[in-house]
């Protein structure tokens, strides 16, 4: 498994950084964390700190889980720090998330990392791919956790959890369980126990399948991305895009380039509200040629940024 990292590692021109690792004392991050710091010299990386996010939802388990990552990392000599979310937090997985990459955006500048490593998983991956498909997804969604996003690297996206944990116990590694893993509760935990072992029963190798998935699904969504960087090229003028070049577009076409204008502007743009929005440009378009036409017609995109369009031109603003 070494090998694997080392090879990421290589890949992504990794050598003389500052790195963090999130670390949350569980198998997978204690794992990565033991072999990044056995890179660590191999890779001349300038520092490695563990940086671990006490979410404090489960009273002393929680405390108990940041004082072993504390222990751990003072025993292999490695640069530790740590934070602790205040108790009237809301307890949801999506809060949980969004509080966690703020503690890692604040770590990045606290440190001035240039790398943090996430210990995502394969199983990590395909559970999220289900997740997606569940909830409605296209070729984007089915990608699902990106090897590399940003400043984050994710080492361990093709290994299983089966891998880790023989890795574990080969290397005498300790760490801890997170006895919420099987509250089924949680969206991720239900997937992992009860609509996983299901897919199994109709393919035993669907874990297999679903990886493929998501390979697939990677390469085929950057050749849409390079024939849309073609199309843009045409479409836009000054950030704006061009009524009439749009208008000439087939439908999967406007739907891509509509998503991808306003996907930074609403959480989640389903296809629903893309598809009102094109309705909405394609009404207008249609009115061009009565004399009661207006200038400019507008769509809500949010509570705060509305899309103009007229016969000339689309563009976003306030």
């Amino acid at each position: 498994m070494q090998n694997k990292v080392r090879k990421f590692l290589k890949e992504h021109n990794l050598k003389g950084k500052n790195a963090l690792v999130g670390y949350s004392s569980g198998v997978d991050s204690t794992v990565l964390l033991h072999i990044l710091n056995s890179l660590k010299e191999e890779f001349s990386l300038k520092s490695l700190t563990a940086v671990h996010l006490n979410h404090n939802w489960r009273g002393e388990f929680s405390d108990e889980d940041e004082k072993f990552a504390q222990n751990f990392c003072k025993n292999n000599d490695i640069d530790f720090y740590s934070e602790k979310l205040p108790p009237d937090i809301q307890k949801t997985e999506t809060t949980a998330r969004e509080k966690r990459y703020e503690f890692f955006e604040n770590c990045k500048r606290k440190f001035n990392a240039d790398v943090i490593f996430l210990a995502h998983t394969k199983d990590d991956n395909i559970e999220t791919a289900i997740y997606r498909i569940i909830k409605g997804t296209g070729i984007e969604g089915l990608r699902s956790i990106l090897p590399v996003r940003d400043i984050f690297y994710r080492p361990l996206l093709e290994i299983s959890k089966e891998e880790i944990i023989n890795y574990a116990k080969e290397n005498n590694l300790e760490y801890r369980e997170d006895n919420s893993n099987t509250d089924i509760k949680y969206r991720r935990n239900f997937i992992r126990h009860k609509i996983l072992p299901l897919f199994k029963e109709i393919n035993p190798t669907a874990e297999a399948s679903i990886s493929n998935l998501i390979k697939v699904a990677q390469a085929e969504y950057e050749l849409i991305e390079e024939k849309m960087e073609e199309i843009k090229e045409k479409l836009f003028e000054n950030g704006k895009i061009k009524t009439e070049e749009f208008s000439k577009l087939p439908k999967s076409h406007k739907m891509k380039i509509i998503q991808n204008y306003i996907k930074n502007d609403l959480k989640n743009p389903n296809s629903r509200k893309i598809e009102q929005i094109i309705d909405f440009i394609e009404e207008t378009v249609k009115e061009k040629q009565d004399p009661q036409f207006r200038k400019w017609k507008k769509f809500s995109i949010n509570s705060e940024l509305f899309l103009y369009v007229n016969k000339k031109e689309i563009f976003k603003e306030k």
